[in-house]
């Protein structure tokens, strides 16, 4: 029997979480059936998303309920399998939450390609929440085509920042927007923007139009 420790919901927040409102508590896993695997969790994402399911509303992810483990995105590794899909030692993605050993069908999680990257950045630049929203945003949505000038808000966060990087690849003029100086300058000199403005300066209209 395989034990895991994992991060529960106990109350909901008010305004800020608070460390109070969760609990870390161990439980006894089932055995597998056919079909399952049982994995050890390695990495997880802390997405934005995961504050709206902490509150008592199904919003557009749903809510995490009472007791339940918090919920996150994140990598694991195949420890125990009953599946002909996925052997031991295998890396996956998928819905791991904040848990040390999760059991799921096999179908569920997405085997990953660690020949040339490890599996770990499939939580970055080739994850769901940044790397692929910003391509999807950009390339599938926007359409971005070379020499277009393109505007990005919140630049300098995960998805801002992948999305400043994708534009100049596709050949456009990037612009990023970032509260502070400091993340201007990063904008400029790490991220590749060409310009990049901060809104906590105000007059952001007129900076945006020159």
């Amino acid at each position: 029997v395989t034990t895991t420790r994992k991060v529960v919901l106990t109350q909901r927040p008010r305004g800020v979480p608070k460390e109070t409102d969760f609990a870390l508590v161990e439980a006894d896993l089932k055995e597998l059936e056919v079909g399952e695997v049982l994995l050890k969790v390695e990495h997880l994402s802390i997405d934005a998303f995961i504050r709206t399911m902490l509150d008592d509303r199904d919003g557009h992810h749903g809510k995490i309920d009472l007791d339940a483990p918090v919920t996150a995105l994140g990598i694991g590794r195949v420890v125990d399998s009953r599946s002909e899909e996925l052997q031991q030692g295998d890396a996956v993605f998928g819905p791991m939450g904040a848990q040390t050993h999760v059991i799921w069908p096999a179908g569920m999680l997405r085997k990953l390609d660690e020949s040339s990257v490890p599996a770990r950045t499939y939580l970055g630049a080739l994850g769901m929440t940044t790397g692929l929203t910003a391509y999807a945003g950009l390339i599938c949505v926007g359409k971005v085509q070379p020499a277009e000038t393109v505007v990005v808000s919140a630049a300098a966060g995960a998805v801002g920042s992948m999305a400043c990087q994708i534009a100049k690849i596709a050949g456009a003029r990037v612009i990023g927007i970032a509260g502070g100086e400091e993340k201007c300058d990063y904008l400029r000199s790490e991220m590749g923007c060409d310009d990049a403005v901060d809104y906590k300066a105000g007059d952001l209209n007129s900076k945006l139009k020159a």
